[in-house]
């Protein structure tokens, strides 16, 4: 699919997307230091013998790289709320957009057959 027919197919479907990111950053007091974290200083403002200074406190800087990153989800929605819940499992997970879009297509224009 190309960039326009992913858009239209989007739009008439009401298809939601996420990436899942690259990478995700933590910043953490230094007690909770791990190693393989980066020590970044940040300052603050403590009080001290009754005046306000300046002083610089030591975090832990975690970088983690989540299972499939870089990988798309697509469910439909029914309007475009940023509390839409999404599933490794249930959203269509795929290497391309295109990929997960047309995979949710395809879920929504299969129907479902209920055992009884």
């Amino acid at each position: 699919m190309n960039p326009e027919q992913i858009i239209a197919t989007m739009n008439k479907h009401n298809i939601a997307v996420r990436r899942i990111p690259d990478a995700v950053y933590g910043v953490y007091e230094f007690r909770h230091f791990r190693e393989g974290d980066e020590v970044i200083q940040r300052p603050v403002q403590r009080k001290i013998d009754g005046v306000w200074q300046k002083v610089m406190i030591d975090y832990a800087r975690r970088t983690t790289i989540p299972e499939k990153a870089g990988w798309w989800m697509a469910q439909q929605t029914h309007d475009t709320r940023s509390k839409t819940a999404w599933s490794y499992k249930h959203d269509n997970l795929s290497p391309t957009l295109g990929e997960a879009v047309e995979k949710c297509v395809n879920k929504l224009e299969t129907p479902c057959s209920l055992s009884t």
